[in-house]
């Protein structure tokens, strides 16, 4: 399944919706609080900040399982509300 004309869609709409997702953590960089998400059925990765990882005394580490809200962003899809599900 293409998620690429949802995504699309997402990004011409007036109201921003999210989709529901899981994938895996493919890069993240806790001193620079960022990383990129790698999900099934989207063709790019997607981008989290820490202050949407909302899994408390953890950090994300390459490898971990986590549920997201993927929204459109400028560049490419943007993770809220990262939920870590397996430690990788």
């Amino acid at each position: 399944m293409c998620l690429a004309p949802l995504m699309s869609l997402l990004r011409n709409s007036k109201r921003v919706q999210a989709m529901e997702a899981t994938g895996r953590v493919e890069y993240y960089d806790v001193n620079r609080g960022f990383g990129f998400i790698r999900c099934a059925g989207i063709d790019s990765t997607v981008f989290v900040h820490a202050s949407n990882v909302r899994t408390e005394g953890t950090t994300l580490q390459v490898g971990d399982t986590v549920a997201l809200d993927i929204v459109p962003g400028e560049r490419r899809p943007v993770g809220k509300r990262v939920t870590l599900i397996y430690g990788g």
